[in-house]
C-alpha cells in the first residue's frame, strides 16, 4: 500500500515537473520568436553598400549580428561609392543601397522607383578640396581654368559646385574631369588634374599619397551630407517587412555605436582595411542617427534647384521629392524618429 502510495506520489512529481518544462520551453519559444521580430519569414536580403566609414551602422548591424537577430539572412554586397550603391540597387541587384542625398537628388531627375527610408548618419567634412602645395592654389579664384577631378553625379561634384559659387568662380571656368572614387588620388598626384573633391577615405589616402605636400582647403562645415538607406518602391511596398528589419537592425546598430566607440572604430578599420590614424582623424565628424525629418527634403530641395540652375541637368524642372521618400517603415519601428511633419505631408506615399 505504502509502495502504491509512493508510486503515485512520484508519478504526480514527473507529470508537474513535465507541465513546469513544458512551460519554460513554450515561454523560450515565444522570447525566441519575439526577439526575432516573427521576421524568420521575410526573404533573403541584399544590401549594396558603400566602401566608405559612413556606412558603419551597417557594417556594426553585420559585425554584430544585429541583421540575424531581426531578418533571416542578409548578404552585403560591398562598392565603391554610393551611386554604385545605388545602381546595384535599381538594377535589381540588392534590395537596398546606401547612398548620399546627392546621389539621391541626381538620380530622380531620372526616375522615381526609389524610396528613402531613413538617414543614418550626417558630416559636415567628409567632402574635401584637395590640391598640391607646390601648385599655390590657395582661394576659388586661382582655380579658373583649372583641371578638377569629381566623381559626377554625387556629392563630389555638388561640393565643388558650391564651393566655387561661394567664391565667384563659374562652373564654366573649370574643367571637370568625371573620376571614379577610388582613383581620384591617383590622378592629382600624378599631376593629371590641378585639384579633387574627394570624400573619405580618399580625402586622407591623398594626403598620405603625396606625403605631406598636399593642401587641404578649409572647407569644414560648407555642406553637411547625409547618408541613407534606399530601396525599390516596388519591394518596399510588397514587402515591408524586409525594410523595417533592416531598419531594426541599424537601430541597434547606432545604439551600439554611441556606448562602443574603440569597438566600432576597430571593427571598421578592419572591415574597409583603413589605418587608425585615419578613423580617429574623421570619426569627430560623424553623427549617427536614425532619421527621417523635413531638413533632408529641404537639403534635397536646395540642391536639386541648385543643380537646374546651373545648368547641371538642362530641360528638367525639381523633382517632387516626396515621391522618393517612405517614411512608413521607420515610423514602425522607430516612430519618434520620423518628423510628424513629414508623416502628415507624407501620408498619399505609403497608400500608393
Amino acid at each position: 500500500m505504502q509502495t502504491e502510495i509512493g508510486t503515485s506520489k512520484h508519478q504526480r512529481f514527473i507529470r508537474i515537473g513535465a507541465v513546469i518544462l513544458s512551460v519554460f520551453v513554450l515561454i523560450g519559444v515565444v522570447f525566441f520568436a519575439t526577439k526575432q521580430g516573427a521576421n524568420l519569414d521575410v526573404p533573403a536580403i541584399r544590401i549594396a553598400v558603400s566602401k566608405t566609414p559612413l556606412s558603419a551602422p551597417v557594417f556594426i548591424a553585420d559585425e554584430m549580428g544585429f541583421f540575424d537577430e531581426y531578418c533571416s539572412e542578409v548578404e552585403l554586397i560591398e562598392v565603391v561609392g554610393g551611386r554604385r550603391s545605388f545602381e546595384k540597387m535599381a538594377s535589381g541587384q540588392a534590395d537596398f543601397a546606401t547612398s548620399s542625398d546627392s546621389v539621391i537628388v541626381y538620380k530622380s531627375f531620372a526616375r522615381s522607383d526609389f524610396v528613402t527610408l531613413a538617414s543614418f548618419v550626417h558630416a559636415d567634412n567628409d567632402v574635401k578640396f584637395i590640391t598640391r602645395e607646390d601648385m599655390s592654389l590657395v582661394q576659388g579664384k586661382d582655380f579658373r581654368y583649372r583641371k578638377i577631378a569629381v566623381t559626377k553625379g554625387t556629392a563630389s561634384e555638388y561640393f565643388l559646385s558650391t564651393y566655387l559659387a561661394l567664391e565667384g568662380v563659374d562652373r564654366s571656368e573649370v574643367t571637370l574631369v568625371d573620376t571614379p572614387p577610388d582613383k581620384i588620388p591617383d590622378v592629382l598626384a600624378s599631376g593629371e588634374v590641378d585639384a579633387i573633391a574627394p570624400w573619405e577615405p580618399y580625402g586622407y589616402k591623398t594626403v598620405q599619397l603625396l606625403k605631406g605636400t598636399a593642401n587641404v582647403l578649409p572647407t569644414k562645415n560648407l555642406y553637411s551630407l547625409s547618408f541613407n538607406l534606399i530601396g525599390s518602391k516596388s519591394n518596399v511596398q510588397s514587402q515591408p517587412q524586409k525594410a523595417e528589419c533592416v531598419l531594426h537592425a541599424l537601430s541597434d546598430a547606432i545604439d551600439y555605436i554611441s556606448g562602443n566607440h574603440s569597438k566600432t572604430q576597430e571593427v571598421i578599420g578592419r572591415r574597409l582595411n583603413l589605418e587608425n590614424d585615419f578613423i580617429f582623424w574623421i570619426w569627430p565628424d560623424y553623427i549617427f542617427k536614425l532619421s527621417l525629418n523635413r531638413s533632408l527634403i529641404m537639403g534635397l530641395q536646395s540642391q536639386a534647384e541648385w543643380v537646374v540652375q546651373s545648368g547641371v541637368i538642362k530641360d528638367r524642372g525639381v523633382p517632387d521629392f516626396k515621391e522618393v521618400v517612405n517614411p512608413t517603415p521607420l515610423a514602425k519601428v522607430k516612430p519618434e524618429a520620423v518628423s510628424l511633419l513629414i508623416q502628415r505631408s507624407l501620408s498619399a506615399v505609403s497608400e500608393n
